[in-house]
């Protein structure tokens, strides 16, 4: 009788957790859509001079190649695609990544030294941090930048 029992109760908690992860998304579909900025700023120094923008367009979120995965594409860079591991409804940037832009005779290799992702109630918050080098005419200077930002969902 208490093997029959302790089988029933095995098999109970085993089909509970078939139909609980079978039927659930992965926590990483709800961060998937275009988002675009709604609020915030974006703080860069380079050689002591202190520029402050409002984060502007759109950003798209997608699947990443790996489960749990997304890559986080801003349309204004387009080229650079950053991937995140989604852990609920935080995602936090994969380490070492790079970005490498150049335009009107200037580039800036940027390495992001943090970046988080933080979905609540069809919100996304942005919080982000990196160092980068601006080469310019061929001269090169050292720079820091923060960005806070939130991020409305404006297709899935």
């Amino acid at each position: 009788m208490k093997l029959r029992h302790v089988s029933v109760l095995s098999f109970a908690c085993l089909a509970l957790a078939a139909c609980s992860s079978s039927n659930s998304p992965p926590a990483s579909d709800a961060f998937e859509g275009t988002w675009t900025y709604s609020t915030g700023s974006a703080i860069a120094t380079c050689a002591g001079n202190v520029t402050t923008t409002q984060p502007t367009g759109t950003v798209t979120i997608a699947a990443g190649t790996a489960s749990g995965t997304i890559v986080f594409i801003n349309a204004a860079s387009p080229d650079c695609t950053f991937t995140f591991n989604v852990n609920g409804n935080e995602a936090t940037i994969e380490p070492n990544q790079t970005c490498t832009v150049t335009s009107s005779g200037e580039t800036i290799a940027q390495t992001i030294t943090t970046f988080t992702l933080t979905l609540a109630n069809n919100v996304l918050t942005q919080s982000s941090a990196s160092t980068a080098v601006l080469n310019e005419n061929g001269s090169s200077e050292d720079c820091t930048g923060t960005t806070t930002a939130t991020l409305t969902q404006v297709a899935k």
